[in-house]
């Protein structure tokens, strides 16, 4: 990639560092609720109950897939609210961002769905069948007590303030500003965000499918969603990289930290995929993970550059194939569809997701498994990614353009 298209894209100078249907979604959003920042609460968001009751509605309509069909409406809990951490007028504040409903069946927990506490124009940011954040809460404290870290208040009865910067991963602030992340337990930075980009995604750009026509010349399908996946692919977690010695790639124990880092596990879902690597090959995914952190260049922190990510998969050449990756910073949407029709699973990498520091970028890499669209009026569709997140969970659901800046990476075998 040449220097100027490297400092276009600066939001995204390394890449994690330690580790619905939309015609129902659009039912849900009345009359006076279509632009971003008009919702039905006095301060401009989103309320609880309004909330509440997109979500209930949105989990019913999921659970008539297959996929979900232990969801129902009943089983939707009362929300949780997550905050943006942003920079106004030299101070730093905490705007609200998504509200996060647990749902279970039965008593049981079942998954989540993200509620976007902003706007109503795509209110769904993200579901699936994992527990919903805020019950790994006790966990993330005594996670907190081990690293040395104390979790700062989060007014009222909440046990901590939560923070949302979009993508898959939540986190509960601790006393040095920083934060605890729900689903993997680690520490993590937290910068702040510039209040104008912290509460919204990127705009949209014009998506376009492979003959180059944008979805303005390719209206909706009228007759429903769509949606494709691709089975078998390896659902890996950031801990499964971490005995595979870097010299030998063989057993042992790695020269960094635990942490591989999520771009060398993202990539190494696909690379084990066309390689017919099983999860329970051990010492396989191990290698695996250890040969990619190498070949992109991946700190001992875990941190990779973006342009190291088509890099390191160029350069693997352990396996029964060689491999061509090309990174698209445009048509996010159109690519992963092409890929996942393909049968070739592509590596989305997103900046403001976990979270952002202003003067070095960070951001969480996960691997696309399926995609899901759903029609909502004319020119209109809610594009969801299903991605394995590099989490021990299962895949979540996350809605395109929920994150500050993103590029995905196509993969293909030769």
């Amino acid at each position: 990639m040449d220097k100027k298209s490297i400092q276009r894209r600066t939001v995204l100078k390394t890449l994690g560092a330690v580790g619905a249907t939309a015609t129902l979604v659009s039912s849900t959003v009345s009359a006076g609720e279509g632009r971003r920042g008009h919702g039905d609460s006095s301060n401009g968001t989103i309320s609880k109950r309004r909330a509440t009751e997109i979500a209930t509605e949105a989990v019913g309509t999921i659970g008539t897939q297959s996929e979900f069909e232990e969801w129902t409406a009943s089983g939707v809990e009362s929300p949780t609210l997550f905050r943006a951490k942003v920079r106004e007028d030299g101070s730093v504040t905490y705007l609200p961002r998504a509200w996060v409903c647990p749902v279970t069946n039965r008593g049981e927990d079942a998954g989540y769905i993200t509620i976007d506490a902003v706007s109503s124009d795509a209110p769904v940011l993200a579901y699936g069948k994992s527990t919903a954040p805020q019950r790994r809460v006790n966990s993330a404290v005594e996670s907190a007590a081990a690293f040395g870290k104390t979790v700062a208040e989060g007014g009222g009865s909440a046990p901590g303030r939560m923070l949302y910067h979009g993508g898959v991963t939540f986190g509960l602030e601790t006393t040095d500003g920083n934060a605890i992340d729900l689903r993997g337990g680690k520490p993590k930075h937290v910068g702040t965000l510039d209040k104008e980009t912290a509460v919204q995604p990127a705009t949209a750009q014009p998506d376009t499918d492979s003959t180059g026509r944008t979805d303005a010349e390719n209206p909706p399908d009228w007759s429903g969603g769509t949606d494709d996946s691709i089975s078998g692919v390896p659902n890996w977690t950031e801990e499964d990289g971490g005995g595979a010695d870097n010299t030998s790639y063989g057993t042992g124990d790695d020269s960094w930290d635990s942490w591989d880092g999520c771009v060398p596990v993202a990539q190494s879902m696909v690379i084990g995929y066309h390689e017919g690597i099983d999860e329970w090959e051990d010492d396989e995914r191990e290698a695996l993970i250890d040969r990619l952190h190498d070949d992109s260049n991946t700190s001992e922190g875990g941190s990779t550059d973006p342009w190291n990510i088509d890099n390191g998969i160029n350069s693997y050449s352990e396996g029964s194939h060689s491999y061509n990756g090309n990174t698209n910073w445009f048509n996010i949407k159109g690519n992963v569809r092409d890929a996942v029709d393909a049968g070739n699973p592509p590596v989305l990498s997103m900046a403001n997701s976990p979270y952002t520091k202003n003067d070095k970028a960070k951001g969480h890499a996960v691997t696309v498994v399926g995609y899901r669209e759903e029609d909502c009026g004319y020119f209109c569709s809610n594009f969801y990614h299903k991605v394995h997140n590099g989490y021990d969970t299962a895949p979540d659901r996350l809605s395109n353009g929920n994150w500050l800046e993103a590029q995905i990476t196509r993969v293909q075998k030769e």
